[in-house]
C-alpha cells in the first residue's frame, strides 16, 4: 500500500467525500422517499377522502364535528399506524446503505485503492457517514412534510392529547442514525458484509432475547420481582437499536431513553473512528478486524439458547431447567462457531469462551436463589412513602369501571387503580408485604417454578419522587394461592380507603346509570332500567358490598352459585364534584365504559336488594 500525504486541509477531504458520496448513492435517496411515500402519504390521500365521503353523508353531525370526526381519523393514522411503517422502511435503508457505502471495507482491492487516496481516514468515514445520514434524513423530513400539508388541506389536525407526527419524524430520525452507526461500527469490526450483518443481527435479536429469558427467570425464581417486559422495555432495548426504535416511535421514549441513545449514538460513531485509525488494510476479506462483535453474539445467543431451551423444558422435572440449559447453550456456542469461523478449526479454543458463560450462569442463578443481595427482603420506610398503589392480577373476578374517557369517548383520560394514602394504611400496608416476605422466606433458598400464577403489586410511590415496587405471585405449582396471597387480600378488603379507590361508583351519582343486565346462571340475562330511587339504593348497595369485600371476589374455589351484574352509564356525563376532584383540572363532560360486577355471596347486599325487586331468581 502507497501511503500519500493530502495537501487538501481535512475540511476539504470531508467535503469532497461528502459530496461524492451523495451524487454515488442519491438513487437510493429517491427510492427511499418513493417507498416512504407508499407507505404514508399515499395512505392518507386514500383513506381520507373515503372517511371525509362517509362523514358527509351523516346529516345530523355539524360542520364542527365532521372536522373533529376526521381528525380523529388522521390522528389514528398519523400518529401510530403511519410511523411505524416509517421505521421500518428507515430502518431496512440504514443497514442497506451502510453496505452501500462501506463495503469497500471488506475487499482488498477496494481498501487498498481508498487508503492510497489523498484523503484521511477520518475523513473518509465521516464524509460517508454524513452521506449516509443525509440520505436517510432527507426523505423521512419530507415524508412527515406532506403529511402535514395533506391534513392542512383537508382542514385537520391532530387531536388534543394525541402525539405530534413531528415528535414521531424527530425519534425516527435519532433512532435511524443510532442504527446506522450501529451498522458502521460493525463494519470497521468486521472483515467481510457477511460477518457485519450477522453481528448486527446477532445483538439486535440475541440481546432483547436474553433480557426477555432473564426477566422471566428472575420472575420465577426471586419473591417481589416483576416480570412484566412492559415495565422494562428501555433495559430490553438498550443495546440493540433496530428494536429500541419500534419503542420510541410507539411508546415515546423518556427523557433518559432520548439521552441514552443520544450518547450511544456518540459513542457508536467515536468508537467507528477510533477503530478505523487501528484497522489494518489486510483486514478486509478476514473474518474480523476486531474480535469483539463475535464475542458478544455468541455469548448472547450462547445464553439465549441456553436459557430459552431451559424454560422450554422447565416443569418436566426438578432438573429439567439445568438439563435445557447445559445443552441449548453448548449447541448454539457450536452453530455460532461454526458459523463465524467457516468451520470447526478454532472450536477448541472456543470452548474458553464457553466457560465465561458458565460462570456467568451460575453466579446469577446463585444469586436470585438467595435473594440478589437483600432484594427480597427490602421494604419501604413507611414515614417516607406517599402512597401506595395495589394492582392485583387475576384476583378481581368482574372488571368494574376504572376507565374515564373525553366527552368524544375517545380519549382516555384517567384510569382509576386501588391507592393508599393515609399514612396509618400506608403502615399497614408496609406490614402486609413484610408478611408475604415471610412466607416466601420460609422456602429459602428459593427454587425455580414452572408458572407465576397470581400477582398481588405494590407501587410504593415515595416522597423524593421515586417508585418502590415489587410483585408477589402465588406460584400456582407449588404454593397455594389461599396460604400466600388470600389473607394480604382479606386485609386489604379491609381498608375503606382501599375500596373506596377500587371504583369509579364512588364518584358517580345514581342519575348517571342507565340500565343493569342481570345474569345468575339460571336463566337468559335480563336488562332493567333502574328509576331515581332503584338507582340510589343499588349504588348505596353495590359501595357496601365493595367495603364487606363482596363484590368483584372470587379468588376461592369455584362457587355454584353467582351472580353477574352489567351496569350501563348515560352518555356525556357531567362530572360532580367527587368526579371533577378526581380528574383534576379536567373540564367537560365524561363517557365511561360499562362496568362489571360479580358476587358469589348471596348475603351481599347488591344481590339482596336485586331479589327483593324480583330481578334475581
Amino acid at each position: 500500500m502507497t501511503s500519500t500525504t493530502s495537501c487538501l486541509s481535512r475540511f476539504s477531504q470531508f467535503q469532497r467525500t461528502y459530496f461524492w458520496s451523495l451524487r454515488k448513492n442519491i438513487g437510493m435517496a429517491v427510492l427511499l422517499a418513493l417507498l416512504l411515500f407508499l407507505a404514508n402519504p399515499l395512505i392518507l390521500l386514500i383513506a381520507l377522502p373515503g372517511e371525509a365521503a362517509a362523514i358527509a353523508r351523516n346529516t345530523d353531525l355539524t360542520q364542527a364535528e365532521r372536522t373533529e370526526s376526521l381528525s380523529r381519523s388522521y390522528t389514528r393514522m398519523a400518529g401510530s399506524v403511519l410511523p411505524t411503517f416509517a421505521v421500518a422502511i428507515v430502518l431496512l435503508f440504514c443497514a442497506v446503505l451502510c453496505v452501500l457505502l462501506f463495503d469497500y471495507l471488506q475487499k482488498k482491492r477496494s481498501v487498498d485503492l481508498y487508503h492510497a487516496l489523498p484523503v484521511g481516514r477520518e475523513a473518509l468515514l465521516l464524509g460517508r457517514w454524513c452521506a449516509g445520514i443525509t440520505l436517510l434524513f432527507v426523505p423521512v423530513v419530507l415524508d412527515f412534510i406532506s403529511m402535514r400539508m395533506i391534513g392542512a388541506a383537508y382542514g385537520v389536525s391532530m387531536m388534543d392529547g394525541a402525539r405530534s407526527p413531528l415528535l414521531s419524524m424527530l425519534w425516527i430520525l435519532l433512532m435511524g442514525a443510532a442504527a446506522f452507526t450501529f451498522c458502521l461500527f460493525m463494519m470497521v469490526c468486521a472483515g467481510t458484509t457477511l460477518d457485519a450483518v450477522l453481528s448486527a443481527l446477532g445483538v439486535n435479536v440475541g440481546y432483547p432475547l436474553l433480557i426477555v429469558c432473564v426477566y422471566t427467570v428472575a420472575g420465577m425464581l426471586l419473591p417481589g420481582f416483576s416480570a412484566d417486559i412492559a415495565d422494562h422495555l428501555t433495559v430490553t432495548t438498550a443495546f440493540a437499536p433496530f428494536a429500541a426504535a419500534f419503542v420510541a416511535v410507539l411508546r415515546s421514549g423518556s427523557a433518559w431513553f432520548l439521552l441514552w441513545w443520544v450518547v450511544m449514538t456518540a459513542v457508536l460513531l467515536a468508537g467507528s473512528v477510533l477503530l478505523y485509525r487501528r484497522r489494518r488494510s489486510e483486514s478486509a476479506e478476514d473474518n474480523f478486524a476486531f474480535p469483539l462483535p463475535k464475542l458478544v453474539v455468541r455469548f448472547l445467543l450462547t445464553a439465549v439458547g441456553g436459557l430459552g431451551f431451559g424454560l422450554v423444558l422447565n416443569g418436566a422435572s426438578d432438573t429439567a431447567f439445568f438439563i435445557g440449559v447445559l445443552c441449548g447453550s453448548l449447541a448454539t456456542h457450536v452453530v455460532v462457531e461454526v458459523i463465524y469461523s467457516r468451520g470447526f478449526h478454532q472450536m477448541k479454543k472456543s470452548f474458553a469462551w464457553y466457560g465465561v458463560f458458565a460462570v456467568v450462569f451460575v453466579a446469577f442463578f446463585g444469586a436470585l436463589c438467595t435473594g440478589l443481595f437483600g432484594y427480597d427482603t427490602r421494604i419501604p420506610d413507611a414515614s417516607q412513602v406517599e402512597s401506595v398503589s395495589i394492582d392485583a392480577d387475576s384476583y378481581w373476578s368482574g372488571s368494574g369501571s376504572q376507565l374515564v374517557y373525553d366527552e368524544s369517548f375517545r380519549n382516555r383520560i384517567f384510569a382509576l387503580s386501588p391507592t393508599i394514602r393515609q399514612q396509618e394504611n400506608i403502615k399497614a400496608v408496609v406490614g402486609i408485604q413484610q408478611e408475604l416476605i415471610n412466607k416466601y422466606r420460609a422456602r429459602y433458598p428459593y427454587c425455580l417454578r414452572t408458572n407465576q400464577g397470581n400477582g398481588m403489586t405494590l407501587s410504593y410511590r415515595m416522597k423524593d419522587g421515586s417508585v418502590f415496587k415489587r410483585t408477589y405471585r402465588s406460584y400456582s405449582d407449588r404454593m397455594n394461592l389461599e396460604e400466600m396471597l388470600t389473607p394480604a387480600y382479606d386485609k386489604l378488603n379491609g381498608m375503606k380507603e382501599f375500596a373506596e379507590s377500587e371504583d369509579l361508583v364512588f364518584y358517580l351519582s345514581p342519575e348517571n346509570f342507565k340500565s343493569m343486565e342481570v345474569n345468575n346462571g339460571k336463566a337468559n340475562s335480563r336488562t332493567f332500567v333502574p328509576d331515581a330511587q332503584q338507582a340510589a339504593q343499588f349504588q348505596n348497595a353495590l359501595e357496601q358490598d365493595f367495603l364487606d369485600g363482596k363484590v368483584n371476589r372470587r379468588y376461592h374455589t369455584e362457587q355454584e352459585k353467582y351472580l353477574n351484574v352489567g351496569l350501563d352509564y348515560k352518555e356525556k356525563i357531567e362530572p360532580g364534584e367527587k368526579m371533577k376532584a378526581l380528574l383534576g383540572g379536567y373540564k367537560g363532560k365524561i363517557n365511561l365504559n360499562s362496568g362489571n360486577y360479580s358476587f358469589t355471596d348471596e348475603s351481599a347486599a347488591t344481590w339482596k336488594l336485586l331479589k327483593q325487586w324480583g330481578w334475581v331468581e
